[in-house]
């Protein structure tokens, strides 16, 4: 843990969340999803279409639904880049 907030191990963003679960519900997502994202300085990029996302949480959710046809419930957590 750190100052401000949990940091993630696949990662290295910071999750400032009161709910630990919203934390390891990240942790689980950026570990699935990790090799089909590149961060750039202000989005992510997803590596199979090229789409771009201003948030990690909307970029898992593509992934999910567009990409491996899952569904995953949405994220709602405050991260620090």
């Amino acid at each position: 843990k750190t100052k401000s907030g949990l940091k993630c191990q696949h990662c290295d963003t910071r999750i400032r969340s009161t709910n630990y679960r919203d934390f390891k519900r990240h942790e689980e997502l950026c570990e699935t999803y990790k090799d089909y994202i590149r961060k750039e300085s202000d989005s992510f990029h997803c590596l199979i279409c090229d789409r771009l996302f201003k948030e990690q949480p909307k970029i898992f959710l593509h992934l999910s639904l567009k990409h491996f046809k899952t569904f995953i419930w949405y994220i709602s957590y405050s991260e620090t880049f």
